[in-house]
């Protein structure tokens, strides 16, 4: 079995960042018509201007029939892998799988906490640098312990985000990095 992995916050990325990653909003790689087309301001699926689209603007595409045939053909899918099939389908911090959970008699199924589905989580999260795609940045946890690892990944990310403000209030972002970054 994998060991579990918990990251703190890495200090020296978050000098050279000016603010924190957020998650990237596409799955799709789309051809080079399609990416002009977006660029242009165009209906991705049928080239028709913004300006003439009879529904709202900020939509992918100027009508339902456009919108059906671009999802379905305007991009190739990226798969994000999954680590539960290389986990065993098994949490990595308790070690707890569904299998374990078949054995148990109906009283002990239906006691609180007994239920716990399988998460995908990232160990370095997006928020904090991590790369969304990796699947070596990627572990299975259980739902239980998933919520104890993004309560500690929130309060890394709250810790980055007042670094990033601090240092920014002292103008240390602007000059590069600085030897008298206090952590605190």
């Amino acid at each position: 079995m994998r060991k579990y992995k918990q990251v703190d916050l890495d200090l020296e990325w978050l000098k050279t960042v000016k603010e924190l990653p957020s998650r990237r909003g596409s799955h799709f790689e789309y051809n080079e018509q399609v990416l002009e087309r977006m660029n242009n301001n165009q209906c991705p699926s049928c080239g028709k201007p913004k300006d003439e689209w009879t529904r709202r603007r900020d939509w992918a595409c100027c009508s339902k029939e456009c919108t059906a045939k671009h999802w379905s053909t305007a991009g190739v899918f990226r798969s994000v892998p999954s680590p539960q099939m290389r986990d065993n389908r098994t949490c990595v911090k308790c070690g707890w799988n569904e299998k374990d959970f078949s054995k148990l008699s109906f009283d002990e199924r239906c006691t609180p906490g007994a239920w716990r589905s399988l998460e995908d989580d990232h160990i370095r999260p997006i928020a904090l640098g991590g790369d969304e795609f990796d699947l070596d940045n990627m572990q299975t946890l259980c739902s239980e312990c998933h919520k104890i690892k993004t309560k500690h990944d929130v309060q890394q990310w709250n810790k980055a985000r007042r670094l990033l403000i601090k240092w920014a209030s002292e103008d240390l972002l602007v000059g590069g990095e600085s030897d008298s970054i206090d952590e605190t």
